[in-house]
């Protein structure tokens, strides 16, 4: 009985605390608060268990050395998130300098994202196409069967890495934790300067794709959102003061489920420009590129702003640390509401960081 507590222990810290040797920072303390030990534990050894079966544990590397491992499978099946993407895939370029050619797999929907991408040599979305002996290693996101079961069914036996390994649970900065991590795989020491510009999340285009049309001087809104916490849905009173302080034309930017509010927002003086459901990813990035501010929510558009140029503000409820979603340069520009709301933020406050900005 002593043993398997034991075990446990060992499986819960090892699953909330980063693989990585420099400090940063996540919510492991509040997540253990919550959970306990134990019932941490479990989750762990059960998480482990296709790593376990699958004996793919042999063909785990522990490091990455540029000069044998040439050409990088990156299979990115587990997290559909735009915004988890955004931040995971951010130190691609990192392994692009170190002159190792990247071959990204994953949903459709990510994989239009980085299409043209500089870093990534090719992008595609199915699995069946994937020819496993043109790759001297692999990488996926963790070790649970979500991010294992393509490197196990299409590359069994090749070397790889995990990004996360163990680590699961904790809130973090995903975009600098996984540059963190892939220097330290690489042997890389980084100055603090190259750090920040491999943790951005960015996207970069070989062709122009800047064909919407957009108006100039103008502030993008993220409308719409999946979690009702961070949802903010107060855009009429936030336009009605965008326009006290000279905002002319407001572009409403979203997908479908943005679309019954966004049909509802009106104004007499200022114009409304609803794209809301009209645009692809792309098309989307573009509207925000060419505005003069963008206000978003914490969700996946903003994490799309943030590739852009533009100014962003972010809001965020009480819950979340924008510390762990946004690059450096824009934390300043950070909103937060008192509550697990954020329609609880004040309009006044977002207005007030709009002033600075415009």
């Amino acid at each position: 009985m002593l043993c398997i507590k034991k075990l446990l222990v060992r499986g819960a810290i090892n699953s909330i605390t980063p693989p990585i040797n420099e400090y940063i920072e996540t919510s492991k303390r509040s997540l253990l608060s919550k959970k306990g030990l134990m019932k941490l534990g479990w989750r762990s050894l059960r998480r482990l268990a296709p790593l376990v079966i699958s004996n793919q544990k042999k063909h785990l590397l522990t490091t990455i050395d540029p000069q044998k491992h040439k050409k990088c499978l990156w299979l990115y099946y587990d997290a559909p998130q735009i915004g988890d993407a955004l931040m995971d895939l951010a130190p691609r370029s990192l392994l692009y300098k170190l002159g190792i050619e990247i071959d990204l797999f994953t949903h459709a929907h990510i994989a239009q994202l980085f299409a043209d991408d500089k870093f990534i040599h090719s992008v595609q979305s199915d699995p069946k196409l994937i020819q496993p002996e043109k790759y001297d290693f692999v990488i996926i996101t963790n070790f649970t069967w979500k991010a294992l079961k393509h490197k196990i069914i299409y590359t069994r036996h090749q070397p790889w890495i995990s990004i996360y390994g163990e680590f699961t649970g904790p809130e973090i900065n995903r975009a600098l934790f996984s540059t963190k991590r892939l220097a330290e795989l690489t042997k890389q020491k980084l100055s603090a300067k190259d750090q920040d510009l491999h943790a951005q999340q960015k996207l970069t285009f070989t062709t122009d794709t800047k064909k919407t049309p957009s108006p100039s001087k103008s502030v993008a809104l993220a409308i719409g959102g999946v979690d009702k916490d961070r949802t903010f849905t107060n855009w009429d009173a936030l336009i009605k003061e965008l326009e006290n302080i000279g905002i002319q034309d407001v572009i409403l930017l979203g997908s479908t489920n943005g679309l019954t509010e966004a049909n509802a927002i009106k104004s007499v003086s200022l114009k409304i420009h609803n794209f809301v459901g009209k645009t692809s990813l792309i098309e989307c990035r573009n509207l925000m590129q060419k505005t003069t501010l963008i206000i978003a929510a914490d969700g996946g558009l903003m994490h799309l702003a943030t590739t852009t140029e533009t100014p962003v503000i972010g809001l965020f409820n009480n819950t979340i640390n924008p510390i762990w979603r946004l690059p450096k340069h824009l934390l300043k520009y950070a909103v937060q509401s008192q509550s697990r709301s954020v329609e609880d933020i004040e309009i006044s406050n977002i207005i007030n960081m709009a002033k600075k900005l415009i």
